[in-house]
């Protein structure tokens, strides 16, 4: 069954469709009686129910939030969606959630179909966007929160950055590790500094070894699988089992490992196996 539209309503009572936009809106200073009730009737009819979002669309100012993720299917981000998700319904908000899948040209569409549909407000998690892109965002009058990935170049000061402390979180690690009688530490990545949280734990893993002076805690980066940003587990889980076989041939002698995702863990221990 289709849905009644105002068109609709406008053939019934024989008027046009922007005499019934105006009565929708109480525009009726100028509308005699026997419009106002050719109109009702009609309404009463076709039991038309005008649609909210539609109005909101015209008028460019849309009840949603735009939330730019790579996927659901990593947990982190489908916990973020669900946590904002519900704090943006006890405000009156909808939430369209985006899966950009680590894609710059799909993440580039979705930028512009949320231009298109008016929303004014966007969550986004990107390893993406960029200072330039994000200007151009804010030019077009949409607010913007970075959650976990910082643009790269500098952030405009109207643009809020929300995330953890990623290098407080390596050195937490490698204390813990430490402290349980490690010495022999191996950090793993997949090569994609310019992803903000890889590149600070990377930074900070080398940091601490520096600093302390731990000549056997090596950094492996798995080459072979740093062609693409992953977003899925079994991509996470094929660079732990990479990086597990690259310790086992070149540094047998380490106990334990650090990983820029704990995403990494189940293809590690299938590897050490």
């Amino acid at each position: 069954m289709t849905r009644t539209t105002i068109r609709d309503v406008a053939r019934l009572a024989e008027v046009s469709p922007s005499t019934v936009s105006n009565y929708m809106n109480g525009r009726l200073h100028h509308m005699t009686v026997e419009t106002k009730a050719a109109i009702e009737q009609a309404i009463e009819n076709l039991n038309y129910r005008p649609s909210s979002a539609a109005r909101h669309f015209r008028a460019g100012r849309a009840p949603y939030l735009g939330l730019l993720i790579p996927t659901t299917a990593n947990v982190f981000f489908g916990e973020l969606a669900l946590e904002v998700e519900r704090s943006a319904r006890a405000r009156g908000y909808n939430c369209i959630l985006c899966s950009t899948m680590n894609n710059d040209v799909l993440e580039d569409n979705l930028w512009k179909q949320i231009t298109e549909l008016g929303i004014q407000g966007v969550i986004c998690a990107s390893a993406f966007v960029t200072y330039a892109q994000l200007e151009q965002h804010l030019k077009l009058g949409i607010s913007v929160v970075a959650v976990d990935e910082k643009p790269s170049g500098a952030l405009p000061d109207n643009v809020d950055f929300v995330s953890v402390d990623h290098s407080a979180n390596v050195v937490i690690a490698f204390e813990h590790l430490r402290t349980l009688g490690h010495t022999r530490i191996a950090f793993v990545t997949d090569g994609h500094e310019t992803v903000y949280s890889r590149r600070m734990k990377l930074q900070s893993f080398k940091r601490i070894v520096s600093d302390g002076g731990y000549s056997d805690c090596p950094v492996i980066l798995v080459e072979s699988l740093a062609g693409d940003i992953p977003f899925i587990s079994t991509q996470y889980a094929n660079i732990g089992y990479e990086a597990a076989r690259q310790l086992l041939d070149s540094w047998p002698e380490t106990t334990a490992v650090i990983t820029f995702t704990d995403f990494v863990a189940p293809g590690l221990v299938r590897g050490f196996k």
